[in-house]
This record gives C-alpha cells, structure tokens and sequence, in this order.
C-alpha cells in the first residue's frame, strides 16, 4: 500500500524533518519516549513480519510496518495537535488489510495485557472523571502490591488511565490466557472500569485531544525500565504463572 501525505500526514520523513519534529515538541531523550513504549509493549524481536495498526478518529485505519514506527509517532503527535485523534493497537497485526480495522482474525499475538481504568461517560464534569480515575490508580497500584505485581507503564489518557503489564509469553489465538488475566486485573480495579478487547485501540503517547475545551497532551507517568538514548534499556517481565493467585481471586 502507498502512503501519500493527504492520507496520513506525510508520515514518510526524512531524518533532518523527523530531528525538525522532535524540536517542536516530541523529546526523544527521555524515559517517556513513545517508540521506546510501543516496542516494548508491542514489537516482538523474534518477528519482523508483523503490523502497528494506527486508527484516526476511529474512522480509517493504517498498518505500519515495524521500521517506521518512529515515524508514525511523529505524524501521529504532529497530526494531533491540530485536529485528529490517534489511537494504536497494542496486540501485533498479521496482515495490513488496507483502511479495514481488524477483528481478532488478523491478530497475530501480543506481548502485553493492558487495562483502562477510568469512566469514559462525557456526562460526567472533566474534573469529576480524573479525580476518580486518580482514587481507582491508586487503590489498584495497592491491591497489585499484594500480589507483588507493579505496571511495566502508565499511560494517561487525561481523565483516565491505560495500564500495561509486559510478558515473557507472547499470547497467540484464541487468547483464553490473555482474556482471563485482562478480566481479572479489570475486575480488580473496579469502579467503572471496562474489560478490554484485545483488537482495542488505545490512545498513542505523546499525541494530543481535545478535552475540556483545549487539546491536551497523551503522556507516559510511569515506566518501568531504564534507558538512555538509543539504547533499549530491560526490565523483567511476568510470566503467565505470576498472576495465578489474582485469578483465582478474581475469576
């Protein structure tokens, strides 16, 4: 598929416009990094075949090859800021199947199992929804401890939260693993929080929407692993077995 910059804000840079882009605003350096994010969360090292899928306000879709993961973020954050909202599967793509979102049939496997925490009713007052997405975080970074789990990353989505949870394993069809775990980290943060699909698109960090009359920001608050620039730093992540006591408890 050819990309053209009407269809998805010339996501094709060459490097002197990508290091222009960072100097507008995306930093490059710092431990909220959005590529360094995704491939952790996302990429598999030992497959290169796979896709990102990239969706603009729910509306038309992208599949983005690994290498230029980069550079979608880019146009992703840059694109955002002066109208679309832009969100990303989490769980790897086998196919780019065009402008069509994917159903679980074109998901190839994933690393990571993710949960949103936060009331997503547009009824409720902006203030009202992050307060209580704040008190849900907190009582489940709590409850977790217990468990001697702690989030790999933190993303907030402004009056609410994506948590991520990274794998030694990778999840292939039909998921049953993926699936229990999810509902049972969802049944534990409790609230309003919503089991997740794993086709779910979830926002991209470092991009922007608009809430609360002004466009803010998609940011990474925690990570856990170390990096400096262009080195991918480690950080241990969970085996299946590690949340056997959370699914009996919570199943």
């Amino acid at each position: 598929m050819i990309y053209k910059e009407k269809d998805f804000c010339s996501w094709r840079l060459e490097p002197e416009q990508m290091w222009e882009y960072y100097d507008y605003g995306l930093d490059d350096t710092r431990e909220d990094d959005p590529s360094i994010f995704i491939y952790h969360v996302a990429v598999m090292d030992d497959i290169r075949d796979g896709y990102i899928q990239l969706e603009r306000k729910f509306s038309r879709s992208f599949y983005i090859p690994f290498d230029y993961l980069d550079e979608m973020l880019i146009a992703a954050s840059n694109k955002s800021r002066r109208s679309c909202d832009y969100y990303w599967g989490p769980a790897i793509r086998k196919n780019n199947i065009g402008n069509i979102t994917s159903d679980e049939e074109n998901i190839f496997g994933a690393k990571s199992v993710w949960v949103n925490i936060g009331n997503a009713d547009p009824t409720i007052p902006f203030y009202q929804r992050k307060k209580e997405a704040n008190t849900l975080l907190a009582n489940f970074k709590r409850e977790l401890k217990k468990y001697n789990i702690t989030p790999h990353f933190i993303v907030s989505t402004v009056t609410g939260f994506t948590v991520f949870f990274v794998f030694e394993n990778i999840f292939f069809p039909p998921f049953t693993d993926w699936y229990n775990i999810q509902r049972a980290l969802s049944k534990m943060a409790g609230g309003n929080t919503q089991q997740s699909d794993i086709t779910e698109l979830v926002y991209i960090p470092n991009s922007h929407i608009f809430q609360n009359c002004k466009y803010r920001k998609i940011k990474i608050i925690q990570t856990g692993y170390y990096h400096e620039r262009n080195y991918l730093g480690d950080f241990n992540k969970y085996y299946i077995s590690d949340f056997k006591n959370i699914l009996q408890n919570y199943i």
